[in-house]
């Protein structure tokens, strides 16, 4: 067996200081923070403290309580005060702020490797294969903020809803019960490398938030594994995404399970969470954090993180990735970190839309492309090692990986690298003309082309309809709010082409073409543009099966290619000798097929955070290497008010 014992705080971060503030409790953290400023001040622009939270000395002087800084995050695009605190509804107000609200089930640091929060302890059989049991321990110090204990039957309860939503680690498993109070089993459902099951259900690049409420959201649930047909089921989803929760009606219904889950004020310019008095995991108790509010400011692209740093109103921030110029205008007060991992952008095609479902079409598209490759790039607010060209088009993350899995074998894959006299070729051979510069479709009509993406995407969607007007096409950049693009455009698959994230940086990229050729096939619907054995449904992940030429001969014989059993496989597979083919294969089908142009851009975003009214630990530490430092070092009683 494989296990991973239980982790003590004299075990983790900190352990000294830590022993030190059990020790000395509430007072003592005072005296601790005490050192670190004036008293009697005010901190103006970049701390968060305010002048109607004062205690009296014995003196008789007022004394700035040090617990009262507000530590100020992002929180996304929303307006805080109309945000829905429902985490499987529509406008989730959690996206950034929820790491704070929810808690994990593990965090992944820097290494590797996982910490203990909701679960304790794991024990995954060795070797993994079917019928095999994982164990999970839950710790029991962990209460929602409503004062109820949080048990096995609401982690149950959640691990269901994620198999009813196709989460990729489910794949494996078949089944999922409650032992007792506080030990949950999974049934292995076929053998399957432990680095993919473990980085699924542990979030490889985060953290796996605990947030399904049971007596909240359990008849949803039940609504939703009681429909005998797909029209019943819709309906209990949509029901369940419907379910408004007020921001002010959290704390009644006990919705928060983190460090500062509570609710306690919003504006249209932020919203406040409390610390929750009884938080208590197996890093830390909430005496133990030394700021009693955490403050989430509705920020969320790369202009918007920029401007509320040089304004001094972020304390911290995540996945923001600037130039030379930006880094250097913002305040000698902030320090910086890369991220422990990084996405990928792709163009996603939709394949509903003629003439997108023609194969050469894209073919055309991706050589217009690849041309202006830098042109894409260099429009991008990012710096030169933030953005490495990522070649050829095969969908899994970074220049490493692609030389470690197809090595030789990716000079046999399309290279798009015709530049737009092989585009032209491809589209005179489809029946497209051009004059006066402009493309008109076969049946003589202006070619128009809509790109649509949300705020953040804003420079490479305009940037993208300029390479396709110069070309000849008739291209519209469309820029939505991103509650529009994410609620609507996206689930409607109203747009030609749009933006997605089709790479993730994992040793083995599983997931990534998991989620991308399965889990996120109604992006593209790429049955619709290859050769395949059956018409698209719509959103259908299953059946997922084209017709394929061998790696190298884009026009050679079509042979059956199951796409769902090549993932299956490659995650059953236990050695890299029994990987490559398969990885080999399935990045053969994504360049082929070309339904998502990308990875195009591989960044590697940094972290932010201030010290101007905080002091935090070496960045060379472990908690400032994981990927989010907005919550992690929370995690561990940092950062200290100055």
């Amino acid at each position: 067996m494989v296990d991973q014992t239980k982790k003590t705080a004299d075990d983790l971060q900190n352990p000294y200081r830590r022993r030190i503030l059990k020790g000395v409790g509430m007072v003592g953290i005072a005296g601790l923070a005490g050192c670190m400023g004036e008293k009697g001040t005010t901190t103006t622009g970049g701390g968060g403290t305010s002048d109607e939270n004062t205690t009296q000395t014995e003196n008789g002087g007022d004394e700035k309580s040090r617990t009262d800084q507000h530590f100020r995050i992002m929180m996304g695009g929303s307006r805080p005060d109309q945000g829905n605190w429902n985490p499987y509804g529509k406008d989730y107000i959690g996206g950034r702020i929820g790491s704070q609200i929810w808690e994990g089930l593990t965090m992944r640091d820097y290494g590797g490797n996982y910490h203990p929060q909701v679960l304790t302890n794991w024990t995954f059989p060795d070797p993994i294969k079917s019928g095999e049991k994982i164990t999970l321990e839950m710790s029991d110090e962990y209460t929602w903020t409503d004062g109820t204990d949080l048990t096995s039957e609401d982690l149950v309860a959640q691990l269901e809803m994620e198999r009813i939503d196709n989460w990729a680690y489910w794949d494996f498993l078949s089944g999922v019960q409650a032992v007792d109070d506080y030990t949950v089993e999974l049934t292995i459902d076929k053998r399957v490398d432990p680095k993919i099951l473990k980085n699924g259900l542990f979030q490889f690049q985060g953290y796996h938030a605990v947030n399904f409420k049971k007596d909240v959201f359990g008849e949803y649930l039940t609504d939703i594994k009681e429909s005998t047909t797909d029209e019943e089921e819709n309906k209990a989803r949509q029901k369940l995404s419907n379910y408004q929760i007020a921001v002010h009606e959290a704390n009644d219904l006990g919705l928060g399970l983190g460090p500062f889950g509570k609710y306690s004020a919003a504006s249209t310019s932020k919203i406040v969470l409390e610390k929750y008095e009884d938080y208590s995991s197996p890093l830390i108790d909430a005496i133990d954090i030394p700021y009693d509010y955490v403050d989430g400011l509705p920020v969320d692209s790369p202009q918007q993180k920029i401007r509320a740093m040089k304004n001094e109103r972020l304390d911290a921030t995540t996945n923001a990735a600037m130039t030379k110029d930006q880094l250097q205008s913002l305040p000698d007060h902030y320090n910086s970190f890369p991220e422990s991992g990084h996405d990928g952008g792709v163009f996603v095609f939709n394949c509903r839309n003629s003439p997108l479902d023609n194969q050469k079409v894209r073919w055309a598209l991706s050589n217009v492309f690849s041309a202006n490759h830098d042109l894409l790039l260099q429009n991008l607010a990012y710096a030169p090692e933030m953005k490495p060209k990522v070649e050829p088009n095969v969908g899994i993350g970074g220049p490493e990986l692609i030389d470690k899995w197809l090595g030789d074998v990716k000079d046999q894959f399309m290279w798009h690298d015709g530049g737009t006299e092989r585009a032209a070729e491809l589209l005179s051979e489809e029946g497209f003309t051009r004059k006066n510069g402009q493309w008109y479709k076969p049946n003589g009509d202006r070619w128009e082309l809509t790109i649509k993406g949300a705020t953040f995407h804003k420079n490479r969607t305009q940037t993208l309809a300029t390479i396709l007007k110069q070309f000849g096409i008739a291209a519209q950049p469309v820029v939505e709010e991103n509650s529009v693009w994410f609620g609507k455009t996206i689930p409607e698959n109203n747009y030609d082409i749009t933006h997605w994230w089709g790479a993730q940086a994992t040793p083995i990229p599983y997931f990534g073409l998991q989620q991308m050729l399965v889990a996120n096939a109604p992006k593209s619907a790429y049955l619709n543009g290859v050769p395949s054995e059956a018409e698209w449904e719509e959103e259908k992940t299953e059946g997922l099966v084209i017709k394929l030429p061998p790696i190298g001969e884009q026009n050679g014989r079509l042979e059956s290619f199951d796409i769902n059993a090549k993932i299956e496989t490659l995650g059953t597979a236990q050695s890299e000798e029994e990987k490559r083919p398969l990885i080999q294969q399935l990045t053969w089908a994504w360049n082929w097929m070309d339904a998502y142009w990308g990875p195009w851009l591989m960044y590697r975003p940094s972290m932010f955070w201030s010290e101007k009214n905080w002091k935090w630990p070496s960045e060379d530490s472990d908690m400032m290497k994981t990927k989010s430092v907005s919550f992690w070092p929370t995690r561990n009683g940092e950062p200290q008010p100055r």
